[in-house]
C-alpha cells in the first residue's frame, strides 16, 4: 500500500486496518492459506478472533464464512473478521498547525466496520460528547483566529476517543527581511525570484547588483 493508494482509498484500506485491529491480528499471527485456479484463501488467527480473506473470482468472496461479519469487499476480493471486542469507530481530524492566512479549513471523517459513525465537534473547547454547544460534522469548514476543535465519532453507542486540535493564527511578516547571497567568482549575473512573482517580476527575476562592503549582494 502506497500513499497515492491511502489518498484515494482511505475508507477502504481504513476499514480493513479496523478489521485487523479488532481480530488482534500482528506480525506473528498464524496464517492458514491455499491456492488454486482463480482463488486464494487465507485465515489469520489473532488474539481476539481471526481474518478471512477470499481472492479471485473462484475465490467464493462472495458468500460470508459462517461466524463471519463483512470488513470490506471490492472487485473479486472481500475480507471478513470476527472479534470478541467492541467495536469503536475511528476518528481522523486535520492536525494541530499555526497558519496565516485569513481561515484555515478543518477537515473529519471517521470509519467503523458496519455502519456510518456520527462526528460531533465543538469549537469552544468543551466536550463533544456532551456540551450543548456541539454540532453534527456534514463536511469540510473553516475557522478564523486561534481555535481549538474537539471531536468524537459515534456509532451504535459506541465511541471514538475524543481528539482535540488547536489551529493557531500567526500574524504575516510584518517588518523586512534583508536576504544576502555570495555568488560564486565566475557568475556575471545574479537574479532573485519568489514564486508569487508579487514583487520581484516574472522569472528570472530581479537581478542583484547591490553588494555590501564584505561582497555579499544584499
Amino acid at each position: 500500500v502506497f500513499y497515492p493508494h491511502w489518498v484515494k482509498y482511505k475508507d477502504e484500506i481504513g476499514k480493513m486496518v479496523l478489521a485487523r485491529k479488532a481480530a488482534g491480528v500482528h506480525s506473528e499471527s498464524k496464517v492458514q492459506d491455499e491456492a488454486g485456479n482463480g482463488y486464494y484463501k487465507s485465515t489469520i488467527t489473532g488474539k481476539h478472533g481471526s481474518i478471512r480473506l477470499l481472492l479471485g473470482p473462484n475465490s467464493g468472496y462472495n458468500t460470508t464464512p459462517q461466524g463471519y461479519k463483512l470488513a470490506y469487499k471490492g472487485g473479486n476480493f472481500a475480507m471478513y473478521y470476527t472479534t470478541t471486542q467492541p467495536e469503536v469507530p475511528v476518528l481522523n481530524i486535520t492536525p494541530s498547525t499555526t497558519y496565516k492566512t485569513a481561515t484555515y479549513t478543518v477537515e473529519m471523517s471517521a470509519v467503523a466496520l458496519s455502519g456510518n459513525p456520527v462526528i460531533s465537534y465543538t469549537l469552544d473547547g468543551s466536550d463533544p460528547k456532551t456540551s450543548s454547544t456541539k454540532m453534527t460534522y456534514s463536511g469540510a469548514f473553516t475557522v478564523q483566529g486561534t481555535v481549538t476543535v474537539k471531536a468524537v465519532a459515534t456509532l451504535n453507542g459506541a465511541s471514538s476517543a475524543v481528539q482535540s486540535a488547536t489551529y493557531t493564527y500567526q500574524e504575516p511578516q510584518a517588518t523586512p527581511l534583508t536576504v544576502k547571497f555570495m555568488p560564486p567568482t565566475t557568475w556575471e549575473k545574479v537574479y532573485l525570484y519568489a514564486w508569487n512573482g508579487a514583487s520581484l517580476g516574472a522569472w528570472p527575476g530581479m537581478e542583484w547588483k547591490t553588494k555590501d562592503s564584505d561582497g555579499w549582494l544584499y
